[in-house]
């Protein structure tokens, strides 16, 4: 059972990067994370990395407190913070990103947590 709750989160965490890359298809880093993700990202390994790095954010993301996208620094788990550089200036730049763009990112966020709470449930 706890395997399948870390597939999930790795198919989650690929169905946001696809969202991404169709807002932003000429970002480079963006492709490069997803491609790390898909091809080389143990499901135990990306959710050691959202244990520790994003469910302390937990209050922020089900709140939807902007300080999360501007001040964590492993938004994504275990992918270095100079790798998202680009995505935190988009979210920030208030032209790129629509309201239901970013929407859509908090949901994403949102299902991180629940599957995070759900693992730790069954281990």
């Amino acid at each position: 059972m706890a395997e399948s709750v870390l597939q999930e989160l790795k198919e989650q965490v690929l169905n946001l990067l696809d969202d991404l890359l169709e807002i932003l298809p000429n970002e480079s880093d963006i492709l490069l994370v997803r491609l790390f993700f898909e091809n080389n990202a143990d499901p135990y390994f990306i959710m050691q990395g959202f244990l520790k790095w994003v469910y302390p954010w937990k209050k922020f993301i089900l709140e939807r407190n902007e300080k999360f996208f501007a001040e964590a620094d492993h938004i994504f788990g275990p992918i270095p913070p100079e790798k998202l550089k680009k995505f935190k200036e988009v979210y920030h730049d208030g032209k790129t990103l629509s309201e239901d763009d970013k929407k859509v990112i908090w949901d994403y966020f949102a299902v991180y947590i629940a599957l995070i709470e759900r693992y730790r449930k069954l281990v």
